[in-house]
């Protein structure tokens, strides 16, 4: 699997699933580009805030993230016995929105090898005096 990922939003931008194509012959690409949408919103210091509007930053700056495993064979491809039996690596890359210093909201996204699925987390760290107190929940926000 191929992720590109945005600093504007702190999202995934396009997923393309390597050595798989459509009945075309061209790579299968599940979602590309600015059309998707993904991000919180809510209200923040009397205004609406979006984060899929705002730009975030890396919190390691690479250009590429490879996750390692073992060779998996031809029809194990993304099966969760292979990996249980034959583990690979994982990592994580995550982008932060820093409001003020010790504030910010942090998105972590963890890829793991021989696996179709991105485990997503978010952090959020001294945003209790920006978020209003009566407000119990954030909208999220995901189009695809």
């Amino acid at each position: 699997m191929k992720i590109t990922f945005s600093n504007k939003g702190g999202r995934i931008y396009s997923v393309e699933l390597k050595n798989y194509q459509t009945n075309d012959s061209l790579p299968l690409i599940l979602f590309d580009g600015p059309k998707t949408q993904f991000g919180l919103n809510f209200f923040a210091q009397n205004r609406s805030i979006k984060t899929q509007e705002l730009y975030f930053s890396p919190v390691v700056d690479r250009k590429a993230t490879v996750v390692s495993g073992p060779e998996v064979k031809i029809g194990n491809e993304g099966k969760i016995k292979f990996n249980k039996e034959n583990p690979g690596g994982k990592e994580t890359v995550s982008f932060r929105l820093e409001v003020a210093p010790g504030s910010f909201i942090e998105y972590d996204y963890t890829l793991e090898y021989n696996s179709f699925l991105v485990d997503f987390d978010v952090q959020m760290k001294g945003m209790n005096q920006y978020v209003a107190t009566n407000q119990s929940y954030l909208n999220f926000s995901l189009v695809v």
